[in-house]
């Protein structure tokens, strides 16, 4: 069923058609990861509706809600699966109100409560790992693949973003990508001047026509690059110099990392990076906390083994 036509009914229009049509729209906004990571979800959402028989749009409410999430924890999921389940089921939801406006009762997704969780661990590559690398792209021949690694990567860096709003980037989004209060919260890529010139470079190497800013150069035939893509091109790099493989989400957390340990704010990082809450950083905080705390031991056990033996 093509897209904007879904069939009228009188309680509004028929839930799995709806779902169709947002998967098809997510499509081509999002990654092929978040689709498939959103679409299980709200498949999931669909099963437990089943028994109640709602099958329109506008049957559904509150109610629905509640014993869905409910269920969810009856079920022991954990609190990471739990929150990426609401946090799809809320952005479907807004979709479809702003879409089909009235959409069931009105404002149905702020009903969806954020899971509490334990915070998460941070990842970010090691002082050596993060050098390495630096050292490799920066030393590339500057062929069109390299010109495009090293952009690539001094992006994610720069930008702190996730990989799905980095490959959402089109060619022409480059001269907005130092402009912050014109991105909104979440989707926002904003790196400095010199990374802008990296990008550049990478750009004016290519003779396709294809829009997407970054692409893959391996084959006759361009393609925009995948989030699969991105992590060959990581684990591929990680091989060449030594390293163990890295992740986007490593250079994400690495990222916020040196601007912590560079003191910028909380509420800067947040604002650079389109993050809406600053608590996810404390933790960057108690990491670097206990990595000098670590130091520290190292000194004393070495001073300790000094002394005792008489140096």
């Amino acid at each position: 069923m093509p897209e904007g036509k879904l069939i009228a009914t009188p309680t509004g229009p028929i839930l799995e058609d709806l779902v169709g049509e947002w998967k098809r729209s997510l499509a081509v906004r999002r990654s092929t990861a978040t689709v498939r990571g959103y679409s299980k979800p709200i498949e999931d959402f669909l099963r437990y509706l089943k028994p109640f028989k709602v099958t329109e749009a506008r049957a559904l409410t509150r109610r629905h809600l509640e014993g869905w999430q409910v269920q969810l924890g009856l079920r022991q999921l954990r609190p990471g699966s739990r929150s990426m389940y609401v946090t799809a089921l809320r952005v479907f939801l807004r979709w479809a109100e702003q879409r089909y406006h009235p959409f069931a009762d009105s404002n149905l997704w702020l009903e969806l409560a954020s899971v509490p969780y334990p915070d998460r661990e941070v990842h970010p590559l090691s002082d050596e790992d993060y050098n390495k690398i630096v050292r490799h792209v920066r030393d590339l021949p500057p062929t069109g693949t390299n010109l495009r690694d090293r952009a690539l990567f001094f992006t994610f860096i720069a930008s702190g973003a996730r990989v799905s709003n980095v490959l959402r980037l089109r060619r022409t989004d480059l001269g907005r990508m130092g402009e912050p209060t014109q991105n909104k919260i979440g989707k926002a890529v904003v790196v400095p001047r010199s990374v802008k010139q990296l990008i550049q470079e990478y750009l004016d190497a290519r003779s396709d026509d294809c829009p997407a800013m970054w692409v893959s150069l391996h084959f006759r035939k361009v393609h925009p690059l995948t989030d699969e893509g991105v992590l060959r091109l990581w684990m591929r790099i990680a091989k060449r110099i030594g390293i163990p493989p890295f992740n986007s989400l490593q250079l994400r957390h690495t990222a916020i990392l040196k601007m912590v340990e560079s003191d910028v704010s909380y509420i800067g990082i947040a604002e650079h990076i389109g993050n809406k809450r600053i608590e996810p950083f404390r933790r960057y905080g108690a990491y670097l906390a206990k990595r000098r705390q670590e130091a520290v031991d190292a000194m004393e056990h070495l001073i300790h083994e000094s002394v005792g033996k008489g140096v």
